[in-house]
C-alpha cells in the first residue's frame, strides 16, 4: 500500500501520569481508535515506526515538533490517501450474523 499525502501522527503520554505499561495500553486505545476513523474515511494507514526507534528519535520528535519535555512520543500513525481504490462492501446485517454465529 502506498500512501499520498501522508500526515503524521505522534501518540505521546505525559511521563508522570501512567506507568509504561498504562502508557503503552492507552496508546495502544488511541490508536485503535484512529485507524477505525481512518478507514471508515477511506483513508489508509500505517505504522511509522516501531517502539524502538521512537524511543530511540525520542529527542528529535520532542524537539522538532515542540512537544513538551514531560511528555514521551509513544507511537507514530502516518495516515493518507492510498493508490487504489478502496471499494466499499455490501454487507447485511443478516450475512454479519450468520457469518459469527456459524
Amino acid at each position: 500500500m502506498s500512501l499520498g499525502g501522508p500526515v503524521y501522527f505522534i501518540i505521546s503520554v505525559k511521563e508522570s501520569d501512567l506507568s509504561e505499561e498504562s502508557a503503552h495500553l492507552y496508546a495502544g486505545i488511541v490508536m485503535g481508535n484512529m485507524q477505525l476513523q481512518a478507514t471508515n474515511s477511506f483513508l489508509g494507514y500505517r505504522f511509522a515506526s516501531e517502539q524502538k526507534k521512537v524511543t530511540l528519535i525520542d529527542q528529535v520528535l520532542k524537539e522538532r515538533l515542540e512537544i513538551p519535555q514531560d511528555f514521551k512520543p509513544v507511537q507514530v500513525l502516518k495516515v493518507g490517501y492510498v493508490e487504489e481504490d478502496i471499494k466499499k462492501r455490501k454487507v447485511s446485517h443478516g450475512e454479519v450474523l450468520t457469518n459469527i454465529i456459524k
